[in-house]
């Protein structure tokens, strides 16, 4: 069965699209961020990206690892894995 949450890009068009997973602590100025990203570009050139965002009151750090599309994965059920980040969207829950 196909997911709300799954991947609409197809190749040979331009597309970008992101899945993002948003921890926030409701009790201090802190957070974390996973996003995992498509750029599918119509000239073949597509790539994937795996972001990660910690937040931390005044300090932040963040990564981003870019890898041919074609090392990603995307499921038809919402879940993806884009280098170091893995997640599964689904419409009861999920895990990163």
């Amino acid at each position: 069965m196909k997911s709300e949450n799954a991947p609409r890009f197809r190749a040979g068009t331009d597309h970008v699209e992101s899945w993002f997973v948003r921890a926030n602590d409701p009790a201090r100025p802190r957070a974390l961020w996973l996003k995992a990203t498509v750029l599918v570009r119509a000239d073949g050139t597509s790539v994937a990206e795996a972001w990660c965002s910690v937040f931390d009151g005044d300090r932040a750090a963040a990564f981003r690892e870019t890898i041919p599309l074609g090392d990603a994965t995307f499921g038809a059920d919402g879940s993806s894995t884009v280098g170091p980040v893995s997640l599964d969207l689904e419409a009861d829950g999920g895990r990163t």
